[in-house]
């Protein structure tokens, strides 16, 4: 496991977070820090994620460590909000 430096991306507010983390941490361990270190607020809804997009590079999935992702020193992170994937029920049946 590496030391890699990266700067998170707040796009809510714009703020951005220089970081040293190492690279076998998850997409799990590295949101909690985020929160702990009070960069985002917890979210209280459960249709609702943060997800990790690294600039110009793919997004880090749900579990996959920073080294899996491709994660390098120098990255820009951006962590947003995202809705869960899922099915919406209507109130009346669809006719087709």
């Amino acid at each position: 496991m590496a030391q890699v430096d990266v700067t998170f991306i707040n796009p809510a507010n714009n703020a951005e977070l220089d970081v040293e983390l190492d690279d076998g941490m998850n997409s799990a361990q590295v949101i909690q820090a985020l929160i702990e270190n009070q960069f985002i607020t917890p979210l209280t809804d459960p249709t609702l994620y943060y997800r990790l997009a690294i600039k110009g590079k793919d997004t880090i999935a749900e579990g996959q460590t920073l080294a899996n992702a491709g994660v390098h020193s120098t990255d820009r992170i951006s962590v947003s909000v995202t809705n869960r994937g899922g099915s919406q029920w209507t109130k009346e049946p669809m006719c087709i």
